[in-house]
């Protein structure tokens, strides 16, 4: 007796990893996206939580531009997070899984 399988949602998860393999550029907005952004906070997006921030962030200097301090306290006061370090990580994972199954 023959067992068929079907090996296509295997093929695209290796497709996948591939097409992530190396070093990729991803922006921010790509990896905090508004889903992410819920699950962990009251705000509905990225720019909503930046807007809630105080901060004027409009491009990557204003954003360096930032007290560490002051972020890493806006951050443990209005997310799930005890620093922003943990919340990029955890958004990284949330985005590669995301990246991984797409598809499948």
């Amino acid at each position: 007796m023959k067992i068929k399988s079907d090996m296509s949602g295997l093929n695209k998860l290796a497709e996948n990893a591939e097409q992530m393999h190396g070093t990729n550029e991803v922006k921010i907005t790509d990896i905090m996206t508004s889903k992410f952004i819920k699950s962990c906070s009251q705000f509905e997006s990225l720019e909503k939580m930046f807007d809630a921030s105080g901060f004027e962030i409009k491009n990557k200097e204003d954003f360096s531009a930032i007290p560490e301090q002051e972020w890493e306290d806006f951050i443990v006061k209005n997310t799930t997070f005890s620093s922003w370090i943990e919340m990029q990580k955890q958004a990284i994972i949330a985005y590669t899984r995301e990246q991984l199954f797409k598809g499948i």
